[in-house]
């Protein structure tokens, strides 16, 4: 809850008070890099792997992504498939 919590009031306070009305694929030119983490589940909901992902992506503003780079780590349950890449 807290992460959600510090997430949002993080995003609230990032963004600016007066920001262009219209957003498009321009906006995203360059390079940006991301996180995230969750919990894999399989079709009929069976818990799978804790899994986390980093890494970075290039857009050229044109809608099109250009590069980029991401790096998994799937977390070992029992019986289950470890992936690190």
């Amino acid at each position: 809850m807290k992460r959600i919590l510090l997430s949002l009031l993080f995003l609230v306070l990032a963004t600016p008070l007066f920001a262009d009305p219209v957003f498009s694929n321009k906006d995203w030119s360059g390079a940006y890099s991301f996180h995230f983490d969750g919990t894999a589940f399989n079709n009929n909901g069976t818990f799978l792997a804790d899994v986390a992902a980093v890494g970075t992506i290039v857009l050229d503003g044109n809608g099109n992504v250009t590069g980029g780079t991401r790096s998994d780590e799937f977390e070992q349950t029992p019986n289950r498939l470890i992936r690190h890449k």
